[in-house]
């Protein structure tokens, strides 16, 4: 490695190391050099150099400072996303747990063969079955997932009875703050 002489030099061996260990390493600098000052201007340092390491510490350290407060910030907003996935996908566990019932509970209509309510049936089930599997942290697939559980539950076969269609609506509801 070769000895830094321009700013540019500088720069490059900056971008080795955090800010943080550097404002730690100037403020373990400063009070040596302020105290042997008279010894370092006979070799060239004076006090104009400590100024600006002095400066370039402040600077730094607020930088630093907004640094981790945008981290902060990050992070919080991971969490709320993380606590809105997870919640969304308790929302779809309950809402597949609710379509598998609604098949299992479907009337049969009058006059309809047992060729078709097996090809209705499988119909449904194939719907339902497109909304389980692994999403993982995907809040895309999640938000498509929730999207197609509100028009499985819209149905006809899937209609509950009259008792049940205000719980129906509610956990509609849900299904829509959890897509919000």
């Amino acid at each position: 490695m070769t000895i830094p002489v321009t700013r540019h030099d500088f720069v490059q061996i900056g971008q080795l190391h955090a800010s943080e260990d550097i404002v730690k390493e100037a403020d373990r600098l400063l009070p040596v050099a302020t105290e042997d000052i008279q010894k370092l201007a006979k070799r060239g340092y004076t006090m104009v150099e400590l100024e600006g390491l002095r400066s370039y510490r402040d600077r730094l350290s607020g930088e630093s400072a907004d640094r981790r407060e945008q981290r902060g910030a990050k992070k919080g907003a991971r969490a709320r996303e993380a606590v809105a996935l997870r919640e969304g996908k308790r929302v779809l566990r309950s809402g597949v747990v609710l379509a598998l019932a609604g098949v299992a509970r479907r009337p049969v209509p009058d006059g309809e063969t047992e060729e078709t309510t097996r090809e209705i049936v499988a119909g449904l089930m194939h719907q339902v079955d497109a909304l389980t599997g692994r999403i993982g942290n995907d809040s895309a697939k999640l938000r498509t997932r929730l999207g197609t559980l509100k028009n499985v539950l819209a149905l006809p076969e899937l209609q509950p009875p009259a008792a049940e269609a205000g719980a129906r609506t509610e956990f509609l509801a849900k299904v829509d703050d959890a897509l919000k």
